[in-house]
């Protein structure tokens, strides 16, 4: 029997919450959208550790699907105070609530990083007028980047840029046929 959340035809759904057991072992499903929509972890309860699947790896970072999702997602795995993580990839991590700590303060400081240029820019210029594209965000932040990997850099501050959005902190605008973005003068920076 194959188990997925959102499953695919000849597949059992898997929802939130839902357990699995055998002789020594329960596995609670944890629904941690993010990495991709459907994406799930989970608990071991006789060790109080967590299989983070794509959600956190042991070696180097997770690409994400939608940043605001997986920032949530995040931080509801550490909520739950795992010991040791067991990733889908790279070695076992032995301080798992340690590794969601440093995942999580490392994109905040990208995102701080982000709003600081904007309201840079929204103070230079105000509103729609200090609006800039994502690469001139590349281009400011990733000054020590060769600029051959500046597009790859792009997807990330555009997810970035994207979540702020949802929260609404930027707002996007269309000049010169190009979508550039701006931060809204009522908010604070992070």
């Amino acid at each position: 029997m194959v188990y997925k959340n959102s499953p695919d035809e000849g597949q059992e759904d898997i929802k939130d919450g839902d357990e699995f057991s055998v002789e020594g072992a329960t596995l609670t499903a944890v629904y941690t959208p993010g990495h991709t929509p459907d994406h799930m972890c989970f608990m071991l309860k006789e060790e109080s550790a967590i299989f983070t699947g794509d959600n956190v790896l042991g070696h180097g970072t997770s690409v994400f699907a939608d940043l605001k999702q997986y920032m949530d997602s995040l931080q509801r795995m550490l909520n739950l105070k795992p010991g040791r993580a067991y990733p889908a990839h790279g070695q076992l991590i032995e301080e798992g609530q340690t590794k969601l700590q440093e995942y999580i303060k490392h994109r905040q400081r990208r995102e701080a990083q982000i709003v600081q240029n904007l309201q840079k820019l929204r103070d230079e210029k105000a509103g729609p007028d200090g609006a800039v594209t994502s690469m001139e965000l590349v281009k400011r932040i990733y000054t020590d980047v060769d600029p051959a990997l500046h597009l790859a850099a792009e997807a990330g501050v555009i997810q970035v840029l994207e979540k702020l959005e949802k929260e609404g902190i930027v707002r996007t605008v269309v000049q010169d046929g190009k979508k550039k973005w701006y931060l809204l003068k009522d908010r604070l920076s992070l």
